[in-house]
């Protein structure tokens, strides 16, 4: 099975595989490039946003791999982004669980102070169900994010596989060649 096909620069980096100077020509003549000359933020961005916009496409562009057609890409990880950061201060003013008092049927044990309106009030330890509404969306948009800032490699990871190799350098020298006597025409 075939992998993805590589930039021809990527491949006469790699120096894995011999190409002529005729097919490399043919190979970067095939290659589409996409145009970066008109970087902006797409207009249903709020201005907060396209400040973030903008910092995250200076510093793509500097890397060589965002282009017009991106725009409307990166203006959604801006969007998931600003939704994590949402969600996760919402998600730190809710508690994970709260007391509530439930009623119960009084037994011949109980205290008959305690009986209010032929029930006794007990505190229940309840299971915050908004907050787990919460963590889902949180868990949501923070895949956006993974995924958006996997596309464009604003990950370790990912910009470890977007960087080229350097080209192989030239053969060392063999240790011994000094040792190695010449000969002479004379001999």
């Amino acid at each position: 099975m075939a992998g993805k096909r590589q930039p021809t620069a990527l491949v006469v980096a790699k120096g894995k595989k011999h190409l002529t100077k005729a097919e490399i020509k043919d190979r970067e003549n095939r290659e589409l490039i996409a145009a970066a000359d008109n970087i902006a933020p797409p207009s249903w961005l709020k201005a907060d946003q396209k400040k973030r916009f903008n910092t995250l496409a200076a510093e793509l562009l500097k890397m060589g791999i965002f282009a017009n057609v991106d725009c409307e890409a990166l203006g959604r990880l801006v969007v998931a982004e600003q939704q994590y950061v949402q969600i996760t201060a919402e998600l730190d003013k809710q508690p994970i669980t709260y007391t509530r008092k439930i009623p119960r049927k009084p037994t011949p044990a109980d205290d008959p102070d305690n009986i209010v309106d032929g029930f006794i009030w007990d505190d229940a330890l309840i299971v915050n169900q908004e907050r787990n509404d919460l963590l889902i969306q949180q868990d949501r948009a923070w895949k956006q994010c993974r995924q958006g800032a996997a596309d464009f490699g604003l990950s370790v990871a990912q910009r470890c596989r977007i960087v080229a190799p350097t080209a192989k350098e030239a053969a060392k020298t063999n240790k011994f060649e000094k040792f190695r006597k010449e000969k002479t025409p004379e001999e």
